[in-house]
């Protein structure tokens, strides 16, 4: 469950950073 809200965030992180 972490990992996946991690993987969620960092996702939408790097779209944003982009």
């Amino acid at each position: 469950m972490l990992s996946n809200t991690q993987f969620i965030e960092n996702r939408v992180y790097d779209e944003e950073v982009e």
